[in-house]
């Protein structure tokens, strides 16, 4: 998986190094569709057992720690 994200340019969503911006910043929704692309990689490489303890997080960092 770090592979993939390193590959598109997006661990820093997962290492926390990414943090969200306030809601009324210019970047806010570009970052949302960033941390939500991430979320639907790490969902999609996992098996549908531990999928279904993640799906109510919507945090992309949150997701990988928990993972972890």
């Amino acid at each position: 998986m770090l592979t993939v994200l390193s590959a598109k340019n997006k661990v820093e969503f997962v290492d926390g190094s990414a943090r969200e911006p306030s809601k009324t910043n210019k970047m806010y929704l570009a970052w949302c569709r960033c941390n939500n692309m991430v979320i639907s990689w790490i969902v999609h490489s996992i098996s549908t057992s531990i999928r279904k303890i993640i799906l109510w997080i919507d945090k992309d960092g949150e997701v990988w720690r928990d993972l972890k």
